[in-house]
């Protein structure tokens, strides 16, 4: 039934990589970029600190298109999960965008073993893009699917947002997180970003369990390049998950472009 339910999400990815390989663009000069870095987290409740190191990459060569891989290797709850991401964005009509993502993971001890993403973003004038995905999480024994409707407002060097994800377990249970960001880009590709998020989200925190928490976070995350070519990736965050854990954390990345 879970394999059923990927399935039909991967047909209606095929089906938007199509019309994004129809679609008319213009042109901009291509680019790669590559990053690696290292997040870490310290959690109360006596569980020990988990940790994320990750390498990634992505290829732009039109207006909005891009490819990007990420390769991540998480330990949390003294297991560590292998997790591999592919994603390609798109432009499919004027000021439409398409967005599909896939991810696995191995041993899936608390990440997803499978997911499936579809995004589409709408420019409607005046600087508002609206927009929306659907996603789909296997694990080994349940499943979890998202809504997420947004808008997103661009301003001078600003931009504000707000979405609505709501998520449901093959269970029956559910909860709705409201999340509102915003940023300042500076530069050629420099940004600073914050989130504020706070709901009911669904999180897997054993190899059977998969939960529903009252969840509030914060989160302040940039990018700032020196010239075209070296970057770096920096984040600090503070989450709230009910009484299970609270965490503190911060990653830092060096990124290289061509």
């Amino acid at each position: 039934m879970r394999r059923t339910g990927l399935s039909r999400l991967a047909a209606l990815a095929a089906i938007t990589c199509a019309s994004v390989v129809a679609a008319a663009v213009v042109e901009a000069e291509p680019r790669a970029e590559f990053e690696a870095g290292r997040g870490a987290d310290r959690l109360s409740n006596d569980f020990d600190p988990w940790r994320n190191d990750y390498v990634e990459g992505e290829y732009s060569w039109l207006r909005f298109a891009k490819v990007r891989g990420r390769l991540n290797r998480t330990t949390r709850f003294n297991k560590t999960d292998t997790e591999t991401i592919f994603g390609i964005a798109h432009p499919l009509w004027p000021d439409a965008v398409g967005q599909v993502q896939v991810s696995s993971s191995r041993p899936a001890h608390f990440l997803p073993e499978r997911s499936a993403e579809l995004g589409l973003t709408q420019s409607v004038g005046g600087g508002l893009v609206i927009g929306g995905l659907l996603r789909r999480r296997e694990y080994a024994n349940s499943e979890v699917e998202t809504v997420k409707p947004g808008g997103e407002w661009y301003f001078d060097v600003y931009r504000i947002a707000y979405a609505y994800e709501f998520s449901r377990l093959d269970t029956g249970d559910s909860g709705a997180v409201h999340s509102f960001s915003g940023s300042k880009y500076y530069g050629e590709r420099s940004s600073m970003n914050l989130v504020l998020a706070q709901g009911r989200g669904i999180e897997k925190i054993s190899e059977t369990r998969v939960e529903v928490f009252d969840t509030r976070g914060v989160a302040l995350w940039g990018r700032h390049w020196w010239g075209a070519s070296w970057g770096v990736t920096y984040g600090v965050r503070h989450l709230v998950q009910g009484d299970f854990y609270e965490l503190t954390g911060a990653h830092a990345g060096i990124r290289y472009g061509f």
